[in-house]
C-alpha cells in the first residue's frame, strides 16, 4: 500500500474541519445541557406548586365548613400569579422581539455596506495603499523578532485586508507571542497608513497591557520605538502598561514620551464616597 502524505494546505484544512467539528459537538453539549438545566428547573417549579397546593387541600379539610376554602382560595392566587408572570413574560418578548427587529436591520444594512465595497472597483490608489500597508506590517515584524514563519511570507488580503499567510488567516502557524506581535505590526500599519494617506483613521492607538503571552522585552522596545516616531509624526498612542517603571524608563530613554507613573496599590476606580 502506498501512503501519499498530505500537503501543508491539506493538513490545515484537515485541522480546520477537525475543529469545526469539535466545535459543533460542544456547542451541541451545551444546548442539550441547557435544556436538561431547564427541564430541571421546571420540574422543581413544578414539585414545589404541588407540594403547597395539597397542604392547601389539607387545610380545607380540616378547616370549619362556614369559612372559605383555602384551596379555593390558594387555586385564585395561583392563577392571579400566573396571569401577572405570563404578562411580565409577554412584556419581555415583545422588547426582545423589537431589539431583534433592530439589530437585523442594521446587520442587513451592513451586509449591504460590505456587498457594496467589494463590488467597488479598487482605485490605483487604493492598491497602492494595500501595498504600502503589507510593507510596514513586513518591516515591523522582522524588528519585533517574528519568527513562526517568514516575515516576508505575511500579506494583506485583497479582499478583507486582513494579514495571511499562503491564503489563510494566521493562527495556526503561529505562536501565542507572534500572534501578538502581528496584531502590534498591524495597527501600527493601519496608523502609519493614514499619516501617509488620506483614510477615515483617527491617527490615535490605545494599547492596554500590550506585552501579553510574556512577548519579550526587546520586541516591547522595538514597538515603543516605533510608536515614539509615529507620535512625531502626528499620531497619538498611548501605552496602558504595568511594566516595572525601571525597565520602562529604560526602554523610552532618549525616546520622546510622556510617563505618567500610578502609585502601586493605587486604585484607577474608586467607589464614589
Amino acid at each position: 500500500m502506498t501512503v501519499h502524505p498530505m500537503t501543508p494546505d491539506e493538513n490545515i484544512a484537515h485541522i480546520e474541519q477537525q475543529l469545526r467539528t469539535f466545535r459543533a459537538i460542544s456547542e451541541d453539549q451545551q444546548r442539550i445541557l441547557e435544556v436538561q438545566q431547564a427541564k430541571l428547573r421546571r420540574s422543581r417549579s413544578e414539585s414545589t406548586e404541588l407540594r403547597r397546593r395539597i397542604r392547601a387541600i389539607k387545610d380545607s379539610l380540616t378547616s370549619p365548613d362556614a369559612t372559605p376554602s383555602v384551596a379555593v382560595v390558594a387555586e385564585r392566587l395561583q392563577i392571579s400569579e400566573r396571569i401577572e408572570s405570563l404578562r411580565r413574560a409577554e412584556e419581555e418578548l415583545f422588547h426582545t422581539a423589537s431589539e431583534l427587529e433592530l439589530r437585523a436591520t442594521a446587520w442587513r444594512a451592513n451586509r449591504q455596506s460590505l456587498r457594496a465595497v467589494a463590488e467597488r472597483a479598487s482605485s490605483p490608489l487604493d492598491a497602492e495603499k494595500v501595498t504600502f500597508l503589507e510593507s510596514v506590517l513586513v518591516d515591523q515584524l522582522q524588528k519585533y523578532g517574528f519568527n513562526s514563519v517568514s516575515p516576508d511570507s505575511i500579506e494583506i488580503a485583497r479582499d478583507t485586508y486582513r494579514p495571511v499567510h499562503e491564503g489563510f488567516d494566521l493562527g495556526f502557524d503561529l505562536s501565542a507571542s507572534d500572534m501578538i506581535r502581528v496584531i502590534w505590526a498591524y495597527l501600527i500599519a493601519l496608523l502609519e497608513t493614514s499619516l501617509r494617506y488620506d483614510t477615515s483613521h483617527p491617527r490615535l492607538l490605545i494599547f492596554d497591557e500590550p506585552r501579553q503571552q510574556e512577548t519579550n522585552r526587546v520586541s516591547f522596545a522595538a514597538l515603543l520605538t516605533r510608536a515614539s516616531v509615529d507620535g512625531v509624526a502626528g499620531a497619538q498612542i498611548i501605552f496602558a502598561t504595568s511594566e516595572e517603571e525601571a525597565t520602562l524608563v529604560e526602554m523610552l530613554r532618549d525616546l520622546p514620551h510622556r510617563l505618567v507613573s500610578v502609585p502601586p496599590h493605587t486604585k484607577l476606580i474608586r467607589v464614589i464616597e
